[in-house]
């Protein structure tokens, strides 16, 4: 794979992963209920800041 191919690949999959990260938690909880075949309610779960402290 050419090095300009490789580096748009890793561009296109970073953004996939910050779009992810930045849904509501209704479509997060509903997408990984697909994924991994749970059943969680959405409106039953609560979430949990991801900001790092250094």
């Amino acid at each position: 794979m050419p090095k300009k191919e490789a580096n748009q690949e890793r561009v296109k999959l970073d953004e996939i992963l910050k779009l992810l990260f930045t849904v509501s938690s209704k479509v997060l909880v509903n997408m990984l209920n697909s994924l991994f075949k749970e059943n969680y309610v959405a409106e039953a779960t609560e979430g949990a800041s991801l900001a790092m402290n250094l």
